[in-house]
């Protein structure tokens, strides 16, 4: 390979600031690393929802930045967006995929392609898949895959939907997306996954494939810099007692079910079996309003709504939880809490995105579904955080970081475009 810099197009559906969900920062660490080896230029879908003063900070890194407008589904009314629906499925396409196909889109990569010698095409997530399909053979066509998508409708079919409806869709979806995602030789010569746990998975449903992707575990990570308790003033109370933090988009499907579910059938159960008294913080972006009736039906849960910074929380938390019944990928928050020296206890759905990396971890993460065993782990690590505080963030530090997961897609880039140039 030439000592040249590789001229990268990185694709996202949304614009990777602000940093209020695990996967725009996923996209900005990737980008802002891969950045100090190699011309980034940055495709990136603009909402209505959207900062865009956000923009200049992202053409300070990137080589370039090319942006498309897009009108959200959640932004029209009911009729459109059933419209819309019906529409996907007369073309036997998942919704989340046909929302985010876009002409405007596919020309705007070949445009940039064309003008910057671009080497590599970096998609961001499953439902950015398509535009994938129809580039040059001398490409190298990489796709991110953030969750296993199939898996995800699957679990939430199975697991959380109640009405007949939702379970329908649910069950569409997850059919229609299988087709996609188990046929990524269509589409990608790379697939990422963000934990080992999704990389067998995929494994194992294309093998039968000739022509199968190079898949490739490039771990989601944190910033322990940034996640340092060290660094910040924990959030200030006047609540006595203990304190449990969940954060995340509150208008995120698997998050907004989590909390929901853990206000019902746990959190009744930590206060009835426990002498010591019991806040629930719930800190993220737009809760919906179920979630905020909980704070208004209970005195001990509190809603934080939009924050700047979630780690005051974390450091005045005693436990941080993530109960998640469907989804998929590692979850961002749980790495975030435990490199701040909280102890977790999470779902066994949440667990299987977590490598362990051969290393005891169950001082500090506990993984349950049952609802009682959930409740008294949850009294229990709220008592031990001074105790395993700093074995979690070691662990952390030692296994997920940044540099390592984009030296590791740098790697992968370069084997692709070497057995790319060997044709």
């Amino acid at each position: 390979m030439s000592n040249s810099k590789l001229n990268i197009a990185f694709v996202t559906p949304y614009l990777p600031l602000p940093l209020n969900d695990g996967a725009k920062v996923r996209d900005y660490n990737i980008i802002i690393r891969l950045a100090q080896h190699a011309n980034v230029h940055l495709i990136s879908y603009l909402h209505l929802s959207d900062d865009i003063s956000l923009v200049k900070n992202l053409k300070d890194i990137c080589s370039s930045v090319h942006l498309i407008n897009h009108t959200y589904w959640r932004d029209r009314s009911k009729l459109k967006n059933f419209l819309r629906f019906a529409s996907s499925l007369c073309c036997l396409q998942p919704f989340t995929i046909f929302e985010f196909s876009s002409s405007l889109l596919n020309q705007s990569i070949q445009e940039c392609i064309v003008k910057h010698n671009i080497q590599v095409v970096h998609v961001e997530k499953l439902q950015m898949v398509k535009c994938l399909q129809y580039l040059p053979d001398n490409i190298v066509c990489v796709l991110d895959e953030h969750n296993i998508e199939s898996k995800a409708w699957a679990s939430r079919y199975l697991n959380t939907e109640n009405s007949f409806q939702n379970r329908l869709i649910a069950y569409l979806q997850g059919s229609l997306t299988k087709r996609i995602e188990f046929n990524l030789e269509k589409y990608a010569n790379i697939v990422f996954t963000v934990c080992q746990h999704d990389k067998k998975i995929l494994q194992q449903e294309l093998k039968s494939l000739d022509n199968k992707p190079i898949i490739t575990c490039a771990r989601q990570s944190v910033d322990t810099n940034f996640f340092n308790p060290d660094a910040i003033e924990p959030t200030k109370t006047d609540i006595p007692g203990k304190h449990i933090v969940f954060t995340g988009s509150m208008s995120y499907a698997p998050n907004v079910d989590a909390v929901l579910f853990f206000a019902h059938n746990i959190f009744p159960l930590i206060k009835a079996r426990s002498k010591q008294s019991f806040t629930f913080w719930i800190v993220g972006t737009q809760p919906l309003d179920s979630v905020q009736e909980l704070a208004k039906n209970n005195q001990d849960i509190i809603v934080t709504g939009n924050v700047p910074d979630v780690r005051p929380y974390l450091k005045m938390a005693d436990i941080a939880i993530a109960p998640i019944r469907f989804g998929g990928g590692t979850k961002t928050k749980a790495l975030e809490a435990l490199s701040m020296k909280l102890p977790i206890v999470i779902s066994s759905h949440s667990f299987e995105g977590i490598d362990n990396c051969g290393q005891d971890t169950s001082s500090f993460i506990v993984s349950t579904d049952d609802p009682v065993l959930f409740a008294d782990s949850v009294i229990r690590l709220s008592n031990l955080k001074s105790v395993v505080g700093d074995f979690a963030r070691t662990f952390v530090i030692n296994n997920y970081s940044w540099d390592v997961t984009v030296n590791t897609i740098l790697e992968t880039y370069e084997k692709c475009l070497t057995r790319k140039l060997s044709l």
